[in-house]
């Protein structure tokens, strides 16, 4: 697994900060997010049964599998495809982490 992630897409992340932000004219404004950093990444689409799972509306969405040697966090963001994900889930697997990655609606 780890030859097939070095050999991956290169990935750019961007990672979420917990930040006050700030109210501009009564509408809350997030904080500037920070620069993204690159990550190698093997990604891989779920399969349909995988996806039998899921909840039917959650069946719409594009989710992926995503395994990095690097830690990712929850709600970090990146393109791929042309789309917009967010990490809903990340765990270690012996040396390397996998993450579960869904299709972000805008």
């Amino acid at each position: 697994m780890i030859q097939i992630i070095e050999s991956g897409n290169d990935v750019a992340i961007t990672r979420r900060v917990a930040s006050d932000g700030t109210k501009v004219k009564g509408v809350f404004v997030e904080a500037s997010a920070p620069d993204p950093f690159v990550v190698k990444a093997a990604i891989q689409p779920k399969t349909g049964i995988e996806l039998l799972a899921l909840d039917k509306g959650e069946r719409e969405k594009i989710h992926l599998d995503v395994f990095t040697l690097e830690r990712l966090e929850i709600h970090d963001e990146f393109s791929f495809g042309g789309k917009k994900y967010d990490i809903q889930n990340v765990h270690k697997f012996y040396k390397h982490f996998e993450s579960i990655a869904v299709e972000k609606k805008i």
